[in-house]
């Protein structure tokens, strides 16, 4: 069963072979769900207020730009790519690009440090701004500035804080990440909590329970998605941002459930922030052809299934150390979404967002609320305007997500004044 599933899911599979795939499919499904029963949060989703789950295409800055051409150009990964290398080789490497879309200074940190992981870094010290070094104490904030997410999430931040009592949880699966966003938190006062590896099991209940008294003036739940991505009820805080995508795309649903679930009030919001044209689209790329292909053996979804595949072709995944720094986004180009074609018009790199709303309750009211989104570098022109939300779509179903491109159409205030209009 396995091969003509795999084959007919496809985009280039032909008539036959999805109708093969469709049938061994249902063969599939009636086989495992004999002995298999399976239930998601999606009960939840009457009882509980929206869920608006928005993916965040954030353009590299010039820095990080940079630095990724020149470690994608090395020597060392060209022979990853070219010949047979060790995969603990070819995962160092994947984890330093993963790290520098985050932000430079964890590149800068470890060559300084002289640790594993600069292969493909050589040279590199020359790329680096004099005010990335040192302990920052008392620094005037423009290291935040170097790592196009960082920037995002610094403005979004500070419009939540000033204009909001919305409380956030900010998750990453890195403790040196963990460390900017508290360093970012004490340069502009913000209260923070902060839970990973290192915090003891009789803490963790307690960092809890503040961060969920709503007497206590705390802001910002600082998250390791390993350490405490599963149990956790959050629901003090209705927004949270997943800073870097997960390999497993279960570890990023389950980190991004802890604000919504049972006990919560008021309207969630799941950012999910990637950088443009990385490595980090590929990784979510991989996740949405799992999530497809688990759909497969679930009977409810086999009729649905009958008629979709991979967004991504087997070959597009095993592109990982490809640059595409002049895309939208290359999961929008990968997905030849025919919504959103845009005449005459180039790929201009800016910052795509894509919006979905779980469930149709309160759907008209998002989308008549006020929202938008812009660039962060000057690079919101020709482009189409954006295109709305599909029925209510599975958050694996990016082709039915709203696509947007311009600042007025998104539905979220807080990330319209947060992307800014420069």
């Amino acid at each position: 069963m396995k091969t003509p599933i795999i084959c007919g899911r496809e985009p280039t599979s032909s008539e036959e072979e999805k109708k093969l795939a469709a049938e061994r499919s249902s063969e599939l499904s009636a086989i495992v769900n004999q002995f298999i029963l399976r239930r998601t949060n999606a009960l939840l989703s009457n009882h509980l207020p929206p869920k608006i789950v928005e993916v965040v295409c954030c353009k590299l800055t010039p820095l990080q730009s940079e630095l990724y051409n020149h470690f994608i150009h090395s020597k060392n990964v060209k022979k990853v790519i070219t010949e047979e290398t060790k995969q603990t080789k070819i995962l160092a490497y994947i984890t330093a690009l993963k790290k520098l879309c985050n932000h430079p200074k964890l590149i800068y940190d470890t060559i300084k440090s002289g640790s594993p992981g600069t292969t493909g870094f050589e040279d590199c010290m020359r790329f680096f701004p004099p005010e990335i070094s040192g302990s920052w104490t008392g620094g005037d904030g423009a290291w935040v500035e170097l790592s196009g997410k960082m920037h995002v999430l610094a403005r979004l931040l500070a419009h939540l804080r000033q204009r909001t009592d919305d409380r956030i949880v900010l998750v990453s699966n890195y403790t040196q990440t963990l460390d900017l966003f508290a360093q970012l938190c004490r340069e502009r006062r913000y209260p923070y909590l902060r839970l990973d590896g290192t915090t003891s099991i009789s803490k963790r209940q307690k960092l809890v329970n503040r961060f969920n008294d709503s007497t206590k003036d705390e802001f910002v739940f600082l998250l390791s998605s390993k350490a405490g991505g599963c149990g956790l009820n959050l629901i003090g805080g209705n927004r949270l941002v997943l800073f870097d995508p997960d390999w497993n795309p279960a570890n990023d649903k389950q980190a991004a459930a802890r604000v919504w679930r049972d006990g919560q009030k008021k309207r969630v919001y799941i950012y999910r922030f990637l950088s443009t044209g990385t490595i980090e689209e590929k990784v979510y790329q991989r996740q949405m052809s799992k999530e497809g292909l688990q759909k497969v053996i679930q009977q409810e979804q086999v009729d649905s299934v009958k008629g979709q595949g991979n967004v991504f072709s087997t070959e597009d995944l095993r592109d990982l150390f490809t640059f595409y720094d002049n895309v939208r986004s290359e999961i929008h180009e990968k997905m030849n979404c025919n919504r959103c074609k845009n005449d005459g018009s180039e790929n201009i790199g800016e910052q795509e967002r894509c919006e979905s709303e779980n469930g149709s309750s309160g759907s008209d009211q998002e989308v008549s609320d006020i929202g938008g989104f812009a660039g962060i570098a000057g690079c919101l022109d020709k482009l189409k305007s954006s295109e709305k939300q599909v029925g209510s779509p599975l958050e694996e179903d990016l082709i039915s997500w709203g696509h947007h491109f311009l600042s007025e159409s998104v539905p979220d205030a807080i990330l319209q004044a947060s992307a800014g209009g420069e």
